[in-house]
């Protein structure tokens, strides 16, 4: 069907950087390549407030605070 399956591998050393940066990927692929992307989260993967803080941001507003830096946001918007 030509959609991306996107799911966090949560390891012992996974931190809000990690998170962060798979989260940049699946958001890129979504809205700069127009590709349908689903992110599968169960609730054993969401062992950090950070991650539900997150979520629930995207879903609630369709965006999270402060994830782009400065210089990321220009590339996007390029």
């Amino acid at each position: 069907m030509g959609q991306v399956f996107a799911t966090p591998e949560i390891t012992k050393s996974y931190n809000y950087d990690l998170w962060a940066e798979s989260t940049k990927e699946m958001l890129m692929e979504t809205g700069c390549f127009q590709k349908n992307t689903g992110m599968f989260l169960t609730d054993t993967q969401l062992k950090y407030d950070f991650m539900l803080q997150d979520v629930n941001s995207l879903l609630n507003s369709g965006e999270i605070p402060n994830l782009f830096g400065v210089e990321e946001k220009t590339l996007v918007v390029e």
